[in-house]
C-alpha cells in the first residue's frame, strides 16, 4: 500500500532519480523499524516484493524509464535475483521496448541481468553434462528463451513507441528522441504538445514525474535543439490562464521561471527583442484577464514590464492598455505590492511608471495634473 501511495499520490513532484531513493531511504527504513526483531530476518523478501511492485507500476509505466535508466536496471536485477522461475524476466525485459535509450544505456540497463544470466546458464549446462545429474528439462529450455530476449533488449536500435504503456510515456519518449542533437524540431514540438496535455495540471492530477516532464519540455537537455518559441508561448499562455484557479499558483510560477527566469536576464538583450515581441502579448493577455477579476499578480506584472524593454531597446507601445486599466481601476491602491523599489506610495508609483515605462500615456494621464 505504501508503494502504491507513493506512485499514485507522491511521485508527481519527484524527479526520476528520487523515486527509488524515496522508497529505500524513507519508506522501507520506516517500515522495517516497526517490525518485531524475529520478523526482521524475513524482511528482505518483503523488501524485494515491494521493489518489484514499485518497478512494475512506477518505473515500467512512467517517465522514470526515460529520465533515469538506472532505476530500470535496479528493478530488473531485483526481478532476476528474486524469481525462482527465471523466465519471469522475459516480459519485464520486453516491457521496456518503448524506452528511448541509446545503445550504451541499453547495455547499462540490461548488462547486469545479462551477466547474471550467463553465470546461471553456464552452471545449469555444467550440471546437465554431469553423469547421472538430474536437471529439469524446463530449466534447460529457458536458457535460449531468456538469452534471445536479452540479446533483443540490448541490441534494440529503434524504440517501439507503439508499445509504450500510456500516451504520456509515448509522447515523452518521442520528444526525447526528437530532441537529441536538435535533429527534428517539428517532431519534438509535436511530441511535446502531446506530452504537455497530460502534465498541464500535474500537481492536481498527481501525474508521476509530472514536474520533471514539464521541466524537460521547457528547459532541460533539449535546450541544444531549436525550440519553437510558439510552443513556449502556448504553454506559458495556458499556464497563466490558470493562475488563481486553484489553491496554489506554485506550478504557474515554476513555468514562468522555466520559460523566463532560467532563460533571460532581467535586462533582456537586444538580440532577444523579436522573441519578446511574441512573449510580451502573452503576459499582457494574462494581465488583462487578472485585472478583470480584480487581481494584480506581482510576478506576472513584473514580467509584463520586463519584456517591454531591455539592453539598448524599448517598446513603449506594447501593452499600454494594461497600464491604463491599472490606473483607471486604482489597482495599486488595493494591494500592498509596489512595482518600484523604494516607492511606497501607490500614486507615486503610477506617476513614475508613466514617466519611465509608459510615456505615451502622458496624454491620457498627465503626470503633472491627473494625480492631484
Amino acid at each position: 500500500r505504501c508503494v502504491d501511495h507513493l506512485v499514485a499520490r507522491e511521485m508527481w513532484h519527484l524527479s526520476a532519480n528520487q523515486v527509488l531513493r524515496a522508497y529505500e531511504s524513507g519508506i522501507w527504513p520506516a517500515w522495517r523499524k516497526r517490525l518485531a526483531e524475529d520478523k526482521k530476518k524475513a524482511a528482505s523478501e518483503q523488501h524485494a516484493r515491494a521493489l518489484i511492485r514499485l518497478g512494475a507500476t512506477g518505473i515500467e509505466k512512467t517517465p522514470v524509464a526515460v529520465f533515469y535508466p538506472d532505476a530500470a536496471a535496479g528493478y530488473l536485477r531485483t526481478v532476476w535475483n528474486r524469481s525462482k522461475d527465471k523466465s519471469a524476466i522475459v516480459p519485464r525485459l520486453r516491457a521496456f521496448d518503448w524506452a528511448p535509450w541509446s545503445p550504451s544505456e541499453r547495455k547499462r540497463v540490461f548488462g547486469s541481468v545479462h551477466s547474471a544470466y550467463k553465470v546461471w546458464s553456464a552452471a545449469l549446462a555444467r550440471r546437465a553434462r554431469k553423469k547421472g545429474a538430474k536437471v529439469d528439462p524446463k530449466l534447460l529450455r529457458q536458457i535460449p528463451l531468456i538469452g534471445k530476449a536479452l540479446d533483443q533488449a540490448i541490441t534494440l536500435r529503434s524504440p517501439k513507441l507503439d508499445k509504450a504503456p500510456n500516451p504520456l510515456c509515448r509522447a515523452v519518449a518521442a520528444a526525447a528522441i526528437a530532441s537529441r542533437g536538435g535533429r527534428d524540431t517539428k517532431a519534438y514540438v509535436a511530441a511535446a504538445r502531446e506530452a504537455y496535455k497530460h502534465v498541464a495540471e500535474y500537481d492536481v492530477r498527481k501525474i508521476p514525474c509530472g514536474r520533471q516532464v514539464m521541466t524537460f519540455l521547457l528547459d532541460t537537455e533539449h535546450r541544444r535543439a531549436k525550440r519553437s518559441i510558439d510552443f513556449l508561448c502556448e504553454v506559458l499562455g495556458d499556464q497563466l490562464a490558470r493562475y488563481g484557479s486553484g489553491s496554489s499558483n506554485t506550478r504557474v510560477d515554476e513555468v514562468i521561471d522555466l520559460v523566463m527566469t532560467n532563460r533571460y536576464d532581467r535586462l533582456i538583450r537586444s538580440r532577444n527583442r523579436e522573441v519578446m515581441k511574441k512573449i510580451n502579448p502573452v503576459f499582457a493577455k494574462a494581465m488583462s484577464a487578472q485585472l478583470r477579476k480584480g487581481r494584480l499578480p506581482p510576478k506576472i506584472f513584473n514580467w509584463f514590464r520586463t519584456t517591454r524593454s531591455g539592453q539598448y531597446w524599448k517598446e513603449h507601445d506594447w501593452g499600454r492598455d494594461v497600464m491604463a486599466t491599472i490606473i483607471a481601476k486604482r489597482m495599486l491602491h488595493k494591494t500592498p505590492y509596489r512595482p518600484l523599489v523604494g516607492v511606497r506610495s501607490a500614486t507615486a508609483s503610477y506617476m513614475l511608471l508613466i514617466r519611465r515605462e509608459f510615456p505615451k500615456l502622458q496624454s491620457k494621464y498627465p503626470v503633472g495634473t491627473y494625480f492631484d
